[in-house]
């Protein structure tokens, strides 16, 4: 391995660096954070062959142009932002998805707005490098904590990460004949997003409960990493008022004073004083963080027994992914 570096040359909307999240400190108050899409985060570092999940570039909306001084190994999945590979006296072309591809040194990646999906993983061989705070690399913005300098990426940022040592400058691009499938990615809209019930689900009007149910609702505008607002019918809780704060997590779904709900997502806080009205389950939750302003969603009530063996069975599918791409590595 050696030293290595990227250089941001235009800014996207909203691009970060992200990690595994930070679990263990709820109880301080600090939201978990880390890749908001946890499906396409494990895939583009395996891909590139990360022994474990390391720092990737997260790019939400708008993607970033990225120069590469001295090469890389690169994968990308979640959101589609028609990404193109600049080469060296060369015009652009396509950067395929979902496959391993080496940049020689002086590459350059553009990445523009998502046509489907929110965000969009970018990995690299080695990890982004940057510090371990509280036990992971992944940006808090609202925190100014992790990451880069605690914010997200800006035009003339440069960050480093180790290039593996069998590249060298006669690399040139390349891009197996093989990759994983976009079906594998979460990104078909409109499945529902499944639910459990929520401590004040009870206390909902029985009609509003069925609006709920069966209309649907609209991602808003005024959404980010800590949560989307979701606008649709109104909802009612009789006698809801103040509330006490209420532990949280990704994927609980609170209503808000006007009637409107909000989906939790990657940087939720540990807690929250408005009233839980269900919770999306886990297997779905790098769906609904593919979710864009404009796009409408349905919910669906589960069972826990529904929701634990579909979490089984993402963790089954994960596990063949990864066999698989290993056996694609050493082929």
């Amino acid at each position: 391995m050696r030293p290595a570096r990227l250089q941001i040359l235009r800014g996207g909307l909203h691009t970060s660096v992200q990690a595994t999240p930070r679990l263990q400190y709820r109880h301080l108050g600090v939201a978990p954070g880390g890749a908001a899409d946890r499906v396409s985060f494990q895939l583009a570092n395996q891909l590139v062959g990360n022994a474990e999940p390391l720092a990737v570039l997260e790019m939400t909306l708008l993607g970033d142009e990225i120069a590469w001084p001295d090469g890389g190994l690169i994968a990308v999945a979640g959101a589609d932002m028609k990404p193109e590979l600049l080469l060296p006296g060369e015009s652009g072309f396509p950067l395929p998805q979902g496959r391993p591809v080496v940049l020689p040194p002086g590459a350059v990646t553009r990445f523009g707005t998502a046509v489907s999906g929110c965000r969009c993983i970018v990995a690299v061989a080695g990890g982004i490098d940057v510090p371990v705070v509280l036990g992971s690399r992944s940006t808090l913005v609202r925190s100014r904590l992790g990451g880069f300098a605690g914010r997200a990426l800006q035009t003339g940022d440069e960050l480093h990460f180790e290039l593996p040592s069998q590249q060298s400058a006669s690399d040139i691009y390349f891009a197996p004949n093989w990759s994983v499938r976009q079906q594998t990615l979460p990104r078909s809209f409109p499945q529902p997003l499944r639910c459990l019930p929520g401590e004040a689900s009870s206390g909902l009007l029985q009609k509003d409960l069925l609006d709920f149910l069966s209309q649907r609702f609209w991602m808003q505008s005024e959404s980010d990493r800590m949560g989307a607002r979701l606008d649709g019918p109104r909802l009612h809780l009789p006698g809801a008022g103040e509330r006490t704060s209420e532990p949280t997590a990704p994927g609980t779904l609170q209503l808000l004073p006007d009637g409107s709900p909000l989906l939790l997502l990657a940087d939720a806080a540990p807690t929250g004083g408005y009233p839980r009205i269900a919770h999306v389950i886990s297997a779905d939750l790098a769906v609904a963080a593919q979710l864009k302003p404009g796009d409408s969603v349905t919910f669906q009530m589960v069972s826990l027994r529904e929701a634990e063996l579909e979490l089984r069975r993402e963790h089954l599918v994960q596990q063949q992914l990864t066999a698989m791409i290993r056996l694609l590595h050493k082929g």
